[in-house]
């Protein structure tokens, strides 16, 4: 399906972020599609998601934001914000799907209703399609949302698709998608990982961990990298120079970083600011 990484650096008042760009199902696949979006106005929270389908996502993330509204929040009104929207969009998706053949307007409805309308029979078929729908809604969508709350300190939480959320502050990492297993494996025997404040170091970790995962199977080849400061400046990497840093992890490997991976990374992991110069030199160099 995908693969997002989150790791919190609070020694150095950091997030870091690296998703693929992949959408992918059982029959299909396409490249090039964003993997997160901001949850409020102010810039502090931050959503990336792994789904089977991609309008779920934004739908979940209008909801999210109504309830957040455009002031900082804490780290429990998000999770209850993000827990609330994906309960709603369950509900909305069963009602839409399963229900309205039957005239029913919603799960509610439903169940005060359904079986004096269906009969026992047809009523525990319908039954048994929203349990079939849980069960697939629960793997079929996630979240993995980090951000800082109103005292700047940083945050990382999952969210299932039934809108159950986890928070992974210790160890201050964590990822989501059919690449996740093959991410925490490459990140969970770094000692002390999220103590580390070379960028140069978080930024080759984070990138190797999702290349490792790009072998798992709907994981993008494609990679995104960002960084969110308390402060709310952020730097990016830009395309070509990940898919360089992909060549020499390829070709030099783990687990010593690379000199020249070292050197390329402090040269194209830029304030946003620098971007712009980066993408021309680029650019005009062919």
């Amino acid at each position: 399906m995908t693969v997002c990484i989150g790791a919190v650096f609070e020694r150095i008042g950091k997030i870091f972020f690296v998703t693929d760009a992949q959408l992918s199902a059982d029959w299909i696949s396409t490249e090039g599609v964003s993997k997160w979006k901001w949850l409020n106005k102010p810039g502090q929270w931050i959503a990336m998601y792994s789904a089977e389908s991609a309008s779920t996502f934004p739908s979940v993330v209008d909801r999210i934001r109504a309830e957040l509204g455009n002031e900082a929040c804490g780290v429990q009104k998000v999770m209850a914000a993000c827990e609330h929207a994906c309960e709603a969009e369950f509900e909305h998706a069963v009602s839409r799907d399963i229900l309205l053949p039957y005239a029913f307007k919603s799960v509610v409805d439903f169940i005060s209703g359904g079986l004096e309308c269906l009969g026992a029979s047809l009523f525990e078929q319908v039954c048994g399609e929203i349990r079939l729908a849980h069960q697939k809604f629960s793997f079929q969508f996630q979240l993995l949302v980090v951000g800082f709350d109103e005292e700047f300190k940083g945050h990382i939480f999952e969210v299932s698709g039934l809108g159950a959320a986890a928070r992974y502050d210790e160890p201050g990492f964590h990822a989501i998608g059919s690449g996740a297993p093959v991410a925490l494996a490459t990140l969970y025997p770094i000692p002390y990982f999220c103590s580390e404040t070379d960028e140069t170091e978080i930024v080759y970790r984070l990138c190797a961990a999702k290349f490792a995962a790009s072998s798992s199977q709907g994981v993008g080849p494609d990679t995104s990298v960002f960084c969110i400061e308390q402060g709310g400046g952020w730097s990016m990497m830009l395309k070509p120079d990940v898919a360089t840093l992909h060549k020499i992890w390829t070709k030099e490997g783990q687990p010593r970083i690379p000199k020249r991976a070292i050197a390329h990374i402090q040269e194209a992991f830029l304030p946003m600011a620098k971007v712009e110069a980066r993408f021309k030199k680029i650019t005009e160099a062919g």
